[in-house]
Order: C-alpha cells, then structure tokens, then sequence
C-alpha cells in the first residue's frame, strides 16, 4: 500500500509497505446512476446528487442510466450501503482506503490492476 519513489504522486503519500488484509468481497462494477435513482427515490430525505452532474428532479442524466453515480459525498454512499442492506438483508459497506488499493492494484501492488506498464 502506499506509493514507490517516482510514481509521480505527492510528497504526502504513503510510502509502500505491507499491510496484510483478511480476505473481503468487493463490487466488480461502480453503483449507477439508475441504482441509485432507485435508492433516492425509496428514500426521500436523502439528497438527490449536485445537479452539476446532470441530476434533475432526483432523475439521473438523460441516457446515462448506467453510469456509475458522481456527485455523492461519502455520507450518501453510507445511506446508499444502509439502505441497500435493508433492503436485500445482505451486508454491505464501503472498502476501506487499503481494501480499494488491494482491488485497484490487484494482489501483487502493481501500479495497475494488470500490471505495471500502461
């Protein structure tokens, strides 16, 4: 986790090291805006996404259904997960900052998830 010398970042970032993480289940694909569409329409005190993303009367964009949602801070993905347990009876939660880099990298650290070369 973290980042190598340079890897064109911020002086601020981490540097690399380990971090051991127990096994976990991550989404394959982003939430969309139709997904979401449907969450804030059951839920009506939460706030539909910035109308700068193309939201208008909590509808998403037009012919952008299923695009990954934008706009939401990090306490509607919150609602979006509580809801979403509700509803199904399952158990959902956002990844931690080391589970999303352990997705985004794959495994073995690469700088992608296919490797290290573009």
């Amino acid at each position: 986790m973290g980042c190598q010398p340079g890897d064109g970042v911020p002086m601020h970032e981490t540097p690399a090291h380990e971090v051991d993480l127990p096994a976990y289940r991550i989404g394959r694909y982003p939430v969309t805006n139709r997904q979401y569409a449907a969450f804030i329409k059951r839920q009506h005190r939460q706030e539909e996404p910035e109308k700068k993303f193309g939201w208008l009367l909590r509808e998403p964009p037009v012919r952008q259904g299923e695009h990954p949602v934008v706009g939401i801070s990090w306490h509607d993905a919150q609602a979006y997960c509580d809801w979403l347990c509700r509803e199904t009876g399952r158990h959902y939660r956002l990844p931690t900052e080391a589970e999303w880099e352990k997705a985004a990298r794959g495994p073995k650290g690469w700088r992608y998830p296919w490797g290290d070369t573009w």
